[in-house]
């Protein structure tokens, strides 16, 4: 603990100080102490203060944690700080004059660090702010000014003026933050938008963790159902973007734009992040992202492998990018609904292009097992007995044994993932390869077969619907149920 001793002429006025550095102690005088040496002994051995009259300085640490550090549950945005008149002490000094000396009723200064800046500024490393505590009554042992001359006192009906110094603002520091851990005791506030099948389970999984979630949907029925089990209904999507952090799950692009890419919506959100775990183009990702930014709102691309019952269990592999401050502050929303998230970067998009990926692939070995299968059949060998030799040798895993059984079974229905969203993916993958200038010549034949189905009526049927094209080719038309 470092001490500085003033001067026997002249005093070092804390209105003169500069404004403290991020992180670092702050000179804070304590106006109840009267002992002659309350501060530590200083490195040689010697009480650091002249006049047994005048209370040390003390260093003190920023008891405010910075935006990003651990706050206040619940708390959203914090409430401007309101700017008091300076006392007459700081327009004499200025001016060479010698104030008076204060009175014993007025409290001191005290310089503390600014736990956040006011709302819609992020108030830069340093600069500080005008901050009153009108509790203070003790008798005043302020530091001469920087002319020698005492400070005036101002009125006892008058604060004394605090400078307080943001001591770390972050990128987005308009929306302070909880540390991730503290939600092990405390659930978020989460906004929850969308709620088809795979929405409704993610939905459900936040409530299990304890988290509170205000859902919203275009239709009644699914808010109903989740009302029941512990929701709240957002009666907008301002509601909604009022929570802490918003989750949404929509279906395609065009929805998304529609309605969340709302200048309005964005600029009176008081969430900090938005999450989209939509599979949505990485083109909508890059623009989605800057939109926020410019709005102070977090932007996050976390679309997930699996299923609505996979969803329901718990058991999603998300794969997320952006912000690592972001990331770290939804990563309790995702240990709620998934297995395991696989951070894949700074860039939002990233996360969509691995989605778009692997749906590609995904589609890619339905369209070759429906193929082998119907050669199977032709051939007289149960299309069943073949995929009970490949998923227990050369390809085991859920896709040959989950979507492969309802192949056997020509069983499309209820869809778990519909055949029309493997086309929506499918058509991604195909533009975001003409964007790289990557052919994906499978990737058009995908289509073509996607697009046979839905033309024969399968689009709201399961994606393993996808073999009724390989069967029609084939001549072998659709068993009977």
């Amino acid at each position: 603990m470092r001490h500085h001793p003033p001067a026997p002429s002249r005093r070092a006025s804390p209105a003169s100080d500069a404004a403290s550095a991020p992180g670092k102690a702050t000179a804070f005088p304590f106006p109840h102490h009267t002992a002659p040496a309350l501060g530590a002994a200083s490195g040689q051995g010697k009480s650091p203060f002249p006049l047994p009259t005048t209370p040390p300085p003390h260093r003190i640490a920023n008891p405010y944690p910075a935006p990003g550090a651990a706050s206040v549950p619940g708390r959203i945005r914090p409430l401007p700080l309101v700017r008091h008149p300076a006392p007459a002490r700081d327009a004499a000094s200025a001016q060479g004059k010698p104030p008076p000396s204060p009175s014993p009723a007025t409290p001191p200064p005290h310089r503390i660090a600014n736990p956040s800046p006011a709302p819609g500024t992020a108030s830069a490393p340093g600069k500080a702010t005008a901050f009153p505590f009108p509790h203070h009554t003790a008798p005043a042992r302020c530091a001469a000014s920087g002319q020698g001359k005492p400070p005036p006192s101002p009125s006892p009906a008058t604060p004394p003026p605090h400078r307080i110094t943001n001591p770390s603002p972050s990128p987005r520091s308009i929306r302070p933050r909880q540390h991730p851990q503290a939600w092990e005791a405390v659930g978020m506030d989460v906004g929850f938008v969308g709620l088809g099948s795979m929405g409704r389970a993610m939905a459900g999984r936040l409530l299990a963790a304890g988290h509170g979630v205000r859902v919203w949907n275009r239709s009644p029925e699914p808010v109903a159902a989740l009302v029941a089990d512990g929701a709240s209904a957002a009666g907008s999507l301002a509601e909604a973007f009022a929570a802490e952090a918003v989750v949404s799950m929509l279906a395609d692009d065009q929805v998304v734009e529609d309605l969340l890419l709302d200048e309005e919506l964005l600029s009176g959100a008081r969430a900090a992040v938005h999450v989209n775990m939509a599979t949505v183009s990485p083109a909508l990702a890059r623009r989605a992202a800057e939109l926020h930014a410019r709005h102070g709102l977090g932007y996050v691309a976390a679309p997930v492998l699996g299923r609505a019952d996979v969803a329901a269990a718990g058991n999603l592999n998300i794969l997320a990018a952006g912000p690592s401050t972001e990331l770290a502050w939804v990563a309790p929303l995702f240990e709620a609904m998934g297995r395991r998230t696989w951070p894949l970067g700074e860039d939002p998009a990233a996360a969509n292009v691995a989605k778009i990926s692997a749906n590609f692939l995904l589609v890619s070995a339905i369209e070759a097992f429906s193929e082998a299968a119907a050669l199977a059949e032709a051939s007289g060998l149960d299309p069943a007995a073949l995929l009970e030799v490949l998923s227990n040798s050369i390809l085991p895993g859920p896709v040959y044994s989950g979507y492969g059984a309802m192949i056997t079974r020509q069983t499309y229905e209820p869809a778990g993932f519909r055949l029309a969203l493997g086309l929506k993916d499918v058509n991604l993958a195909l533009e975001a390869g003409a964007e790289a200038q990557v052919p994906l010549p499978l990737a058009g034949l995908l289509r073509d077969s996607l697009l046979q189905a839905v033309a024969h009526g399968h689009a709201d049927e399961d994606l393993a619907a996808l073999a009724t094209t390989s069967r029609t080719r084939a001549g072998l038309g659709r068993a009977p149920r």
